[in-house]
């Protein structure tokens, strides 16, 4: 008859899944406190971005650079034209998120803010087109917003025309009015506040787990220790609530007549 020897591998492999399915049970067991953890975060993240933060609005706005370099009777662009309009563009996106144009147009918009404060409040970028640069405004106010976009574009166009010789900037996309809220996002952060709970919970609940040393039944005490179980003894508690009276009284007549002899 033969007989199958198990290896090393397959005692890690059975204490391995031993120890997920105890983690699942656990998890499991605390399923409820978990998802009132969760839920519990997620509000507060929600209700955080309420009251903490203070919601934004942005609008954009974007403008075409005149390269100098164009003419009317060019019936090709060469690779120096278009290295011309990128520098170009490059020129006119420093020129617009600069000291001058913001903190001018700030004045001009009725604005108290330092240049560190006001540079934050912007974003130049240039697109596929090396021509075109969008430029994004985001304030508190949703009035501010476009009032503040209107008078970068003023003040923009005369810096424009008074540094670079020959050239100028035309508005594609004039700024307009937010209809919502830019930030805070309401919903992911709540989504956000949700999955931390969630983790930080099953965090807890597996280390609980994992350093918990308690041995609870036969098997944990033969694959922790490697002995052999001889016999157990029953928990007395455990009996006496499973078997009402009955052990208590029996346990009482027992020391009566302990005593007596």
């Amino acid at each position: 008859m033969a007989t199958s020897v198990k290896g090393p591998k397959g005692t890690e492999d059975e204490e391995f899944l031993s120890l997920v399915m105890t983690l699942l049970k656990a998890i499991r067991k605390k399923l409820p406190l978990i998802i009132i953890i969760t839920i519990l975060f997620g509000a507060v993240a929600w209700a955080g971005s309420k009251m903490f933060i203070t919601p934004t609005y942005r609008t954009t706005f974007r403008v075409y650079v005149n390269n100098a370099l164009d003419t009317t009777d060019k019936t090709s662009i060469t690779s120096s034209d278009l290295s011309a309009a990128r520098s170009l563009a490059s020129t006119y996106s420093e020129i617009i998120k600069g000291r001058t144009v913001l903190t001018k147009a700030a004045e001009k918009a009725g604005m108290n803010l330092g240049y560190g404060r006001l540079s934050n409040m912007i974003s130049v970028s240039t697109g596929s087109a090396s021509e075109i640069i969008t430029v994004g405004v985001t304030t508190s106010s949703a009035e501010m917003c476009v009032r503040y976009a209107e008078c970068i574009i003023e003040i923009a166009e005369e810096q424009v025309s008074s540094i670079v010789d020959g050239s100028s900037m035309r508005v594609i996309d004039e700024p307009y009015m937010p209809t919502s809220i830019y930030a805070p996002n309401y919903r992911r952060n709540a989504i956000l506040g949700a999955v931390i709970g969630a983790l930080l919970s099953l965090l807890i609940v597996i280390l609980r787990e994992l350093l918990d040393n308690r041995v609870r039944d036969e098997d944990t005490l033969e694959a922790r220790y490697g002995v052999a179980i001889l016999g157990s003894i029953p928990n007395q508690d455990s009996a006496s609530k499973a078997g009402g009276h009955y052990y208590a009284y029996g346990y009482a007549n027992a020391d009566k007549e302990a005593h007596k002899k």
